[in-house]
């Protein structure tokens, strides 16, 4: 499938750098696919960023905004991130007039994107085949994996998650996976890092 028509299509929608997504991403199907997931998450997630304002849980809120500071940066969405970027700054300091001031701009400017980039989802959910991954591609992404986690690098965890992805993994990887694609998806590095021991025995081991 040529997806040009809809990269070119892109460049027509106001808040996204398509340049900078297209060079952040790598690829123009990779962008397609993240901006896919971007839409379908939006809901939840400001839900979420929202609710963590209201309750005045700035530790978390600081987590969550940084968590999209990355992945609106990835897709071009370059305003959000500055946004994002800004209010984890302001919560990191404590700067609670910056927060209780920015945090209804990033919400609305965030849910903007649902209507935006509705006719980017994608739809077709039949099953295509995927390549075994070799071991030694297993290894270097499992070892990416745990650096992510030791230094709470969620951009990297999000990358070896679009990584992995493409791949059938080894039978003994996928339990666990599952539970990293959850912690990933929820920026719950506790969980992830509950999860390092058995990440580490399987890392340590064949693929099967």
């Amino acid at each position: 499938m040529f997806y040009n028509l809809y990269i070119m299509s892109l460049s027509n929608i106001n808040g996204l750098n398509i340049d900078a997504a297209l060079k952040n991403c790598g690829s123009e199907k990779l962008l397609l696919q993240m901006l896919s997931d971007f839409q379908l998450s939006i809901e939840a997630k400001s839900n979420e960023i929202e609710d963590l304002f209201e309750n005045k849980n700035y530790s978390d809120f600081r987590i969550k905004v940084h968590a999209l500071k990355s992945t609106s940066r990835l897709i071009g969405a370059l305003e959000l991130s500055e946004l994002a970027e800004t209010l984890e700054h302001a919560a990191q300091i404590e700067d609670l007039a910056a927060i209780q001031l920015k945090t209804p701009s990033l919400l609305a400017l965030y849910r903007s994107f649902s209507e935006i980039l509705k006719d980017y989802i994608q739809t077709d959910n039949s099953e295509k085949e995927k390549d075994i991954i070799s071991i030694d591609t297993f290894n270097d992404l499992t070892e990416k994996l745990v650096t992510g986690i030791e230094e709470y690098d969620y951009t990297t965890l999000e990358n070896v998650q679009k990584e992995l992805g493409q791949y059938e993994l080894p039978l003994d990887f996928y339990p666990i996976y599952d539970k990293i694609v959850s912690c990933i998806n929820n920026v719950d590095f506790q969980g992830l890092s509950d999860l390092l021991p058995e990440i580490k025995v399987i890392k340590e081991g064949d693929c099967k």
